[in-house]
């Protein structure tokens, strides 16, 4: 398996957990301030070495079917929100310590909620945990709340990120710009976050240019329509 040495963010999934160095270079990672992404199957095939080395987080055999979802704006001090899902997820009921590890999204159950999506601080970077449903395909069934998250996570390196339903697909250049792609069946809004002080979009196969205001900018797209953005 490749590790990509020297990146700002380092998803890594379950087969990742077969790399015999993988501790090792996950550790290098987050002392020079990378974040690293790892899903719940990783957790789960890393075992008791993933709570002793890096956070006090593990897989349990406990399930949880969820439908309604929590968020955070404060880093994980609070979850609060009733976010619906498109249908019920079975997922895994990750176990994990307050205090070292923030809650960023939840599932709700019966007086109870389960991690989504959980983050803590080790050295100078970030180390995430996305629990994956049972079904992978199920994903697509978290709600934007929860996708936006995990979106923001993963592209904490790059210079825009994603808010918006699932279904949407972007691709990313080094050149300032970006394809959007929808492939629900109706018109869906979506919002791009730029890092840096982007003032304009141009859509380049209609010549049309957006405004971008304190950072963002929402669009509406069509259904298997590519929009071709460049942004300046």
């Amino acid at each position: 398996m490749h590790y990509p040495e020297g990146e700002k963010v380092v998803f890594l999934a379950e087969s990742a957990a077969d790399d015999g160095e993988i501790v090792e270079k996950m550790k290098d990672s987050l002392m020079k301030g990378c974040d690293v992404v790892v899903t719940s199957g990783f957790v789960e095939k890393l075992g008791e070495v993933f709570r002793h080395e890096f956070m006090n987080v593990s897989y349990t055999s406990r399930k949880a079917i969820v439908s309604e979802y929590a968020g955070t704006d404060n880093c994980g001090i609070n979850i609060f929100g009733k976010y619906q899902g498109e249908k019920p997820v079975l997922i895994p009921q990750m176990s994990f310590c307050t205090n070292d590890v923030w809650e960023l999204a939840a599932g709700y159950g019966t007086g109870n909620n389960f991690p989504i999506v959980l983050r803590c601080t080790y050295a100078e970077g970030h180390l995430y945990v996305v629990t994956i449903p049972d079904n992978m395909g199920d994903l697509y069934h978290y709600p934007a709340a929860v996708l936006s998250v995990i979106r923001k996570a993963l592209c904490t390196g790059l210079p825009v990120h994603m808010e918006g339903n699932s279904g949407i697909q972007m691709f990313l250049y080094d050149n300032n710009k970006l394809i959007l792609r929808s492939d629900v069946a109706y018109y869906e809004h979506v919002t791009l976050h730029f890092k840096e002080d982007v003032k304009t979009v141009k859509e380049l196969t209609t010549g049309r240019t957006y405004e971008v205001k304190d950072h963002e900018l929402t669009l509406q797209l069509s259904s298997c329509v590519n929009y071709v953005l460049s942004y300046m």
